[in-house]
């Protein structure tokens, strides 16, 4: 498993796990295992798919919504000659059910502290954009893997950007 991440409430994490690889299945870009996003309850005892991903899919970094309710995930699908098909940010409501694009742009999504925003970390660049998927906005640009120096400074700007405040 991977990926872990609470629920606001507490009582359960999201995982990716792809431990269910099937090699008949598995045709993602590079060879990149099959992973399924569940919800576990933290004493263990529950476990619910919450994406039942397909061949040539891979869901993973879910992230929560301040209020329990959706998650936010980083899907890439392959058709079997390798070619991507259906890649990007995407939002699907706790029970699996409202999935939707959000923006084609890759990386670590992770929701605003409001839940009126997602921030994505996309190599060494961060990116603002709204819930409904309007807006995408670079607030902060780094070199490789060095965007940790940055990262205060990016949600310093997100703060401001869901106060409303004008960034120019």
């Amino acid at each position: 498993p991977g990926c872990p991440n609470w629920l606001p409430n507490g009582k359960y994490l999201f995982i990716t796990d792809s431990s269910e690889r099937s090699e008949d299945h598995d045709y993602t870009k590079q060879g990149t295992p099959i992973k399924k996003i569940w919800l576990i309850s933290t004493d263990g005892v529950r476990r619910r798919l919450i994406l039942n991903t397909g061949p040539g899919e891979t869901e993973w970094s879910p992230s929560a919504s301040p209020d329990s309710k959706q998650i936010v995930y980083q899907s890439y699908r392959y058709n079997k000659d390798g070619s991507e098909v259906d890649s990007g940010i995407f939002v699907v409501n706790v029970d699996g059910s409202g999935r939707r694009l959000l923006t084609k742009k890759e990386g670590f999504p992770q929701w605003s502290p409001d839940g009126s925003k997602i921030l994505i970390e996309d190599k060494s660049d961060i990116f603002v954009i709204n819930l409904d998927g309007t807006n995408l906005k670079k607030i902060a640009a780094g070199k490789d893997s060095t965007w940790k120096p940055i990262l205060a400074k990016a949600l310093q700007r997100l703060k401001k950007i869901a106060a409303g405040q004008d960034l120019t």
